[in-house]
């Protein structure tokens, strides 16, 4: 009994360090703590470390779920406008925002806009959109699908190989900032804050 418990104490404190290390991956940490108590704290471990980490773990702000949800409405309505507009507030406020740009690649494609729906489904792709199934059978992005240079793009990882994959220039997002603070979305001190942000880097 002695020896069983012996075994079992420092069994459950892994599999609890297990799972505290499962909350920072894709895996979660009841996943984790589930497969390290029953089967063993090894084979958790293992899942663990091939587990993907979590690329946004920064919680959203009540703004930013407003414009994604605005965003999103606008959409469905065929507001395409209305809806650029909102998804490019989410990734001034937000600067990784995967579904985000992948909204806004969708939205340049039924515009018609292929650099500009290049250049956000790149973006997409790189801070972490994987649905690539969606990408090769999304309605909404067959004209982005019929140009030359897309099986090149798909081939690339759906990354843009020569062009310049940084954020719009400073200039344009701090008046696009500046148009939140007009409607009213972002304070004055939030505005200068975004703004240092910006000039700074």
């Amino acid at each position: 009994m002695v020896l069983l418990i012996m075994i079992l104490i420092p069994w459950f404190v892994i599999a609890l360090v297990i799972a505290a290390l499962g909350t920072e991956r894709e895996i979660g940490g009841a996943k984790a703590l589930i497969i390290s108590v029953f089967l063993s704290p090894l084979i958790g471990a293992i899942f663990v470390a091939t587990s993907p980490k979590k690329r946004f773990q920064k919680q959203l702000s009540p703004k930013v779920i407003e414009l994604i949800n605005s965003g999103l409405r606008k959409y469905q309505a065929r507001d395409y406008e209305g809806a650029r507009t909102d998804y490019q507030a989410v990734i001034t406020l937000t600067p990784l925002a995967p579904n985000s740009n992948f909204m806004l690649a969708i939205i340049f494609s039924l515009q018609h806009k292929k650099d500009e729906s290049f250049k956000y489904l790149s973006k997409a792709v790189e801070q972490g959109f994987s649905d690539f199934e969606k990408i090769q059978s999304s309605p909404d992005l067959q004209f982005l699908r019929s140009q030359p240079e897309f099986k090149k793009f798909a081939q690339d990882g759906y990354r843009l190989s020569e062009r310049s994959q940084q954020s719009e220039d400073v200039i344009s997002q701090i008046e696009r900032l500046g148009k939140l603070r007009q409607q009213g979305l972002l304070t004055e001190d939030e505005f200068q804050a975004q703004k240092r942000k910006l000039l700074d880097t």
